[in-house]
């Protein structure tokens, strides 16, 4: 529900501690990794791994132009055979025609990092206008968005390595920010095209139900079904056949990701945490896939339907993302730039909470956790073995766990939420 901006009285004067802890505690950790890695390049020692700044030429942009080769060869069986030199396309079917769109634009490497950019510029943009429409003045609203963006290891990984993970935290952002503003047709449409790219964001679908927008829920799956199908018949010559060629590339990308450990640095999830702790004994983490996977989809359902189906929409919004990015079997930390929507959403709590002089339970905590998921901790390795990604997957189950535990209060004032609560609306001010 859209609101005219605060009145004069209702401005905040300086941000709330917890975002002060949240810069400061950002700014300390990235420093700490920077010289971490100066000295580690001055003493020759080698940067500690692939550290996600602008350290290693010969590794940037590698994620998009990996698959240069093999889009020249589109519309030829030598597209469709990972023998011929260009390997496995491990994504679903609908981003076959994002990379397409791209490869055939003049100088792709330009017009690729320029999207990239804009998506990010946007979404900065509209979080600075969010924090000014709670009373947050304009110069530290770009100040807040500005440094959090700068310290961002999510983002400067996502642009270093030149992932299509840009593409799916755009469309995940509209929808859950859609849903959180009561445009809850819109949220469906997206989610499900969010989906249709990877499929983590269906997680999302969760906020339907205890709602009763039953009508949501199944147009998300449609939209999710619809995008996936056509994807396939464009890519051809039959919907089966596309199907079966797609199911083999994300088949390689279990055995080549999931069943190895080898980009453990870089994976937090659930279950990138338990292969650090069993990584001794060299078990066949493959064979583990789908016994984790059945066992963390059942405790998932459980969970949702036990507690998370009751708490208030910051709580669910918060706990979903934070499984969205942890539950698959493999979850790499450019991932994590859709924790930024339930950031945006604390933040806005926390400035609210402090223009009426009240609490938000944890709130501090969160930031802190916030704080050492968003920055990267490349001087975490022991014998050899890099494990910022792990920390970032117990700070993770904290943040979840918390969200589980304690309700946060409705965002926008108790006025506001009995009145959209009667017009079936999900109270918030932006």
């Amino acid at each position: 529900m859209m609101q005219s901006p605060p009145k004069q009285q209702e401005t905040v004067t300086e941000l709330p501690y917890a975002l002060k802890v949240f810069l400061l505690l950002s700014v300390g950790l990235t420093i700490i990794s920077f010289v971490y890695s100066i000295i580690c390049r001055r003493m020759y020692l080698g940067l500690p791994y692939s550290f996600p700044y602008y350290y290693v030429p010969g590794d940037m942009f590698t994620d998009f132009f990996s698959f240069n080769e093999q889009f020249k060869q589109w519309g030829t069986p030598a597209f469709f055979d990972h023998t011929s030199g260009h390997g496995y396309f491990m994504y679903p079917a609908p981003l076959v025609h994002v990379f397409r769109l791209f490869f055939r634009l003049p100088h792709p490497r330009t017009c690729y990092i320029l999207a990239l950019l804009a998506v990010s510029t946007a979404l900065a943009m509209a979080f600075i206008q969010v924090l000014r429409r709670q009373g947050l003045a304009t110069m530290q609203s770009i100040v807040f968005v500005g440094s959090t963006a700068l310290l961002s290891y999510p983002l400067s990984y996502e642009i270093q390595r030149c992932n299509i993970e840009f593409v799916v935290w755009l469309v995940s952002t509209v929808a859950v920010w859609s849903f959180f503003t009561g445009s809850t047709t819109t949220s469906a449409v997206f989610i499900g095209m969010a989906a249709s790219l990877k499929p983590y964001p269906i997680i999302f679908l969760g906020l339907f139900m205890p709602r009763r927008r039953y009508k949501g829920f199944v147009l998300g799956l449609a939209t999710f079904a619809a995008v996936t199908i056509v994807s396939l018949y464009a890519i051809g010559p039959t919907i089966l056949a596309a199907a079966r060629w797609d199911g083999v590339q994300l088949a390689a990308f279990s055995k080549y990701y999931v069943g190895d450990v080898w980009a453990l640095g870089y994976d937090h999830s659930f279950f990138g945490l338990v292969k650090a702790l069993t990584l001794h004994w060299h078990p066949n983490y493959f064979a583990w896939t789908r016994p984790y996977s059945l066992t963390v989809a059942t405790i998932s359902v459980v969970l949702y339907f036990l507690r998370i189906w009751g708490l208030p929409i910051t709580n669910q919004i918060l706990s979903l993302s934070v499984l969205s990015v942890t539950l698959a079997p493999f979850s790499s930390d450019y991932t994590l730039l859709n924790l930024y929507p339930a950031f945006a959403l604390l933040t806005v709590l926390a400035l609210q909470a402090q223009r009426r002089g009240t609490g938000v339970p944890y709130l501090t905590t969160y930031m802190v956790l916030f704080a050492v998921i968003f920055t990267p901790e490349s001087y975490i390795i022991f014998r050899g073995v890099r494990y910022g990604a792990q920390l970032r997957a117990i700070c993770l189950i904290v943040m979840l766990v918390l969200a589980l535990v304690e309700p946060l209060p409705e965002a926008g004032t108790a006025a506001e939420s009995a009145a959209l609560s009667h017009s079936g609306h999900n109270p918030i001010v932006t």
